[in-house]
């Protein structure tokens, strides 16, 4: 079956070394072996191959390089600190071929740091990886060297490979219909250009091919690399030792845990610099990644880091969930406080969604970390923020040892509740699986009084599944942070306007309600932060003097300093958790109107009036300073 293949892909054939021993990748030969190429373009490869404990192998891979029928070769050969026999088996090669160069780390390191160690000293024209316990067809080289040497536009290629263990049984792990596909590992670059341009690769223990691929794309353009369609010229070894197949921090088909948490961090930051050159060695990390990636650390050891706060939550979401995370996170570095994030995700949200932007910026590596699956941490305090992550269990998240667990009631389990109610969560589901992931029950904090009334009112019997606390969660916001400087100078036309979701709960339902509070009028501007097709339903029409971005469009900070007055009002079965948005309207120093059932959460913070009386408060603050100030003193 393998020599059909290379049939196919007009590539020498192979066959068994040794009659008399089983097939393995230690027993094959090529049926004919050409020789060296003939060509007038003899550039210089050179081979970089990092090892570790790599003695029952690395034979087969050295003899595999040094059989390339591309014989211009520089083989650099790099120990990372073996504790078995690999040292000396490569040793042997040195009297063998001169073409072989052997190195050594100063302390184990993993194979990227030892890669850099050879790209340092390399001296070929064109650079490639070979790892020590995999095989390659004799062509492989010469394939790819030819390609670039005749396509001086292209910066890099890769070959292809099929996954094969010791027996050469063929795996599709992660591939499903696919034996043959592209070995990263394989790319091949011209160096003097990369090393210029790109330098180094990142110094991380796992998965920084396919970030210096996405670099180098970055930098050169999407078709600076050409992914030849070889056939198979690897064989990658599939062991139960190998990184890729390690049931924690390996790769399975998706990317999870480490592996996911470095490829989201690696792309933002890709996304925000043009500043793409690497050093070696690396003294600062060029974006936080998770700890695995760069600690020297058995796999199996349960050592525990400590955290004084972990934040659990899904940081995907947009919206006020993950902008009180950002606060709480803000406050917590500014005191000091050595803080963990958990991801866990809400199910029905699209899984490529990545972090959101405010949350990533706030991780340093250091005194906010990312902890992922596999790790093992204990802190002082657990927060679980947002409810519907505890709907389904979760097994991808770290193992943590937590003194004492909060969970916050950000909102009712709910959507509202009215006949077309949507269930958020299910307290009992959600208790049950908070002490599935963390092995303790919480204290419930609800985020506010109107929330604890829900509760009360609708989920009593359910209260009676946990520990529900008898003082509510406070938001918070760095009012220095969000107060405007002056109140603007606006045209005859004041500005009024309202922040929230594009969603028929967020609004009134009654028209006449919806134009009391956001008049259809010439005399004001109504500015809508969040889209307009509910209102636009309701009414039939967007007023002309409504002027309406999409949610996320402007930054609230920026959207809220140029209004006069802020009016929220909802649809009459919302039930406000906690008015996110109302808070940092207040923090930037507008004056609020809202309807009187926000009183609870508010108290003397806000003016409240039924809808017909917004236009009469409005009248009043825009036309009595005196009073106009005094709503902002109260507000902030």
């Amino acid at each position: 079956m393998i020599n059909e293949v290379y049939k196919f892909y007009k590539l020498l054939e192979l066959d068994i070394a040794n009659m008399n021993k089983e097939l393995s990748l230690e027993n094959i030969k090529i049926i004919k072996d050409e020789g060296k190429v003939e060509t007038e373009h003899y550039a210089k490869v050179t081979v970089i191959m990092p090892i570790y404990n790599s003695e029952n192998y690395i034979e087969t891979a050295i003899r595999s390089v040094l059989s390339q029928s591309w014989h211009n070769l520089e083989v650099i050969i790099v120990d990372d600190c073996s504790t078995d026999n690999t040292f000396k088996v490569v040793e042997s090669f040195l009297i063998k071929d001169s073409r072989v160069k052997l190195l050594q780390t100063k302390v184990n390191s993993g194979p990227y740091v030892a890669r850099n160690l050879a790209l340092d000293v390399a001296t070929g024209d064109f650079i490639t990886c070979h790892d020590a316990d995999d095989w390659s067809h004799p062509q492989k080289i010469e394939k790819q060297v030819l390609h670039l040497v005749n396509n001086p536009n292209i910066m890099g290629n890769t070959s292809q490979q099929v996954r094969a263990s010791t027996e050469l049984k063929f795996h599709r792990r992660g591939k499903p219909g696919v034996y043959i596909f592209d070995n990263m590992s394989s790319l091949m670059f011209r160096r003097k250009d990369v090393l210029e341009q790109l330098g180094y690769w990142d110094s991380v223990r796992f998965m920084a091919d396919g970030e210096f691929i996405r670099r180098f794309k970055k930098k050169f353009g999407e078709l600076s690399i050409k992914n030849l369609k070889t056939g198979p010229l690897s064989f990658q070894r599939q062991t139960s030792t190998s990184l890729t197949g390690n049931k924690v921090f390996g790769f399975h088909g998706n990317l999870i845990g480490a592996r996911l948490e470095y490829f989201e961090s690696s792309n933002y930051f890709h996304s925000k610099t043009d500043s793409l050159r690497y050093e070696f060695p690396q003294k600062l990390r060029p974006f936080a990644v998770p700890e695995p990636l760069i600690k020297n650390k058995k796999h199996d050891s349960i050592e525990r880091r400590h955290f004084d706060i972990i934040l659990v939550s899904d940081f995907r979401l947009h919206g006020g969930s993950n902008m009180s995370n950002v606060e709480e996170i803000i406050a917590q570095k500014q005191l000091g406080i050595k803080v963990g994030l958990i991801q866990m995700n809400r199910y029905d949200l699209d899984p490529k969604r990545s972090f959101d932007s405010k949350v990533r910026n706030l991780v340093d590596g250091d005194q906010v970390q990312v902890i992922v699956f596999g790790e093992y941490v204990s802190c002082d305090l657990l927060i679980v923020r947002y409810p519907p992550i505890l709907q389904e269990r979760q097994r991808f998240i770290p193992d943590v040892k937590a003194n004492n667990i909060r969970v916050i009631i950000n909102q009712p389990p709910q959507s509202d509740y009215g006949p077309n109610a949507v269930i958020r969560y299910d307290i009992k589901r959600a208790n049950h699986y908070l002490q599935e992931c963390f092995g303790k029950g919480a204290i419930w904090c609800p985020i506010g009084p109107l929330v604890r009334d829900v509760l009360y009112e609708y989920h009593r019997e359910e209260l009676k599944e946990i520990n529900l606390s008898k003082e509510n969660w406070s938001n918070i916001i760095d009012v220095d942070k969000w107060e405007r400087k002056s109140r603007p100078i606006n045209s005859s036309k004041k500005i009024i306007g309202r922040h929230s979701r594009d969603n028929e709960v967020k609004w009134p339902e009654n028209p006449a309600e919806l134009l009391g509070t956001y008049p259809d009028s010439e005399d004001y501007e109504v500015h809508i932060l969040g889209g307009g097709e509910t209102p636009k339903k309701v009414l039939g029409y967007l007023p002309d003097n409504w002027n309406v971005s999409d949610f996320g469009a402007i930054h609230p900070k920026k959207f809220l300093e140029k209004l006069d007055v802020f009016v929220y009002y909802t649809h009459s079965d919302w039930v406000e958790s906690f008015g996110r948005v109302i808070i940092e309207a207040m923090a930037v120093g507008v004056p609020v109107i809202l309807p009187h059932s926000y009183r609870k959460l508010f108290e003397e913070a806000a003016i409240y009036a039924e809808p017909f009386e917004v236009k009469y408060y409005l009248e009043k603050l825009l036309n009595n300073e005196n009073f106009y100030n005094e709503k902002v003193l109260e507000d902030s």
